[in-house]
């Protein structure tokens, strides 16, 4: 398996971001033992809704919808570590 990571110089992001062919992927941990996995991800979801406010120029009712009706999540670690996955086909990048 490849991947290529690029560092986009300027950016002030919170937690790990990532992008591939079908998703937009953010991934949200929580400190050791710190509580159950909803921290994690409360984490991811709400970079999420900032990421398609931000940079897809949705509005945040346009946003809650998308993630209503086509969100994923995966658990990424058992420790706490959640990504929360919004399919590219349903934006566009303006």
């Amino acid at each position: 398996m490849q991947f290529t990571v690029k560092v986009r110089k300027g950016k002030q992001l919170s937690i790990p971001r990532l992008i591939d062919d079908e998703y937009i992927i953010s991934i949200g941990s929580q400190p050791e033992f710190h509580s159950s996995m909803d921290y994690a991800l409360r984490i991811a979801n709400s970079d999420m809704l900032s990421w398609l406010t931000s940079e897809y120029h949705l509005t945040l009712p346009e946003a809650n919808l998308l993630m209503g009706t086509v969100v994923k999540h995966k658990i990424v670690t058992y420790f706490g570590t959640v990504a929360t996955l919004i399919p590219r086909k349903y934006l566009e990048r303006k």
